[in-house]
This record gives structure tokens, C-alpha cells and sequence, in this order.
């Protein structure tokens, strides 16, 4: 084995095992409050943000095609809308102080915690 596929092996598996180790709140703290890990928190909220983007997107067709969706589905619905202009660095303290405002939800997935954070801090203005 080259000298070059032990190097890229060595950083596919730390990288995965890197992502596999944010999953609760207190997890993806650590990481956006880390000098060293900013970049991987900012990564994370980009990945997050990005895919919300897409699913929003597909709400809206589902919602074209089918206006009279279950109550239930449209309760689901947690959403939140980014100013034009916002920044990954904006979400990153958003976060921070989200959970520093709820301690008791440190143990919660952080992809959840995330997403309420978001929600509360940048809600969608009403429907019409």
C-alpha cells in the first residue's frame, strides 16, 4: 500500500468517525464553540440549513399538489426563514445561545436543537 492510500484511508476514517460523533446538543456546543472544530460546527450548520432548504422546497410542491393536507402533517411543520443576508457564522450564535437558554434539553439530538433554535430565532411571518 502506497505511502498516499494510507494517507487518504487515515482521513476517510477519521473524518467519518469525526461526524459520527455530533449527535447531541452538548455535542455540536463543544464543536461551535471550539477554536479548532468552528469550521466543522459551520460545516454541520451549512449541511443542516442546505438540506432544510430542499425539504422546504418540496413542502411547497406537496402543498401545491395536495392543499388540503391532514392536520397532523401541517403541525409537523417547524419552520424558519432566513434573512437574505445571513450568515453560517449568525446561526452558529444562534445556537450557542439557544442552548445556553436550555440546559435542560443538552442530552436532545442535535439536528432538533438546531432546528427550535432556528425557529426562534427566525420565524416566517404569517401566512396569508
Amino acid at each position: 500500500m502506497t505511502l498516499t492510500r494510507v494517507v487518504v484511508a487515515f482521513f476517510f476514517a477519521t473524518a467519518c468517525d469525526h461526524a459520527l460523533a455530533v449527535r447531541t446538543g452538548t455535542d455540536l456546543l463543544r464543536e461551535c464553540q471550539s477554536e479548532i472544530s468552528a469550521s466543522y460546527c459551520l460545516g454541520y450548520i451549512n449541511g443542516f440549513v442546505s438540506h432544510y432548504m430542499i425539504t422546504e422546497k418540496n413542502r411547497v410542491i406537496r402543498d401545491a399538489a395536495q392543499p388540503e393536507s391532514p392536520t397532523w402533517l401541517r403541525e409537523l411543520d417547524r419552520r424558519f426563514c432566513l434573512p437574505e443576508h445571513s450568515a453560517l457564522d449568525q446561526m452558529r450564535l444562534v445556537y450557542i445561545k439557544y442552548v445556553k437558554d436550555n440546559p435542560e434539553r443538552l442530552s436532545d439530538f442535535a439536528s432538533d436543537m438546531l432546528l427550535d433554535s432556528l425557529v426562534d430565532a427566525f420565524p416566517c411571518p404569517p401566512e396569508r
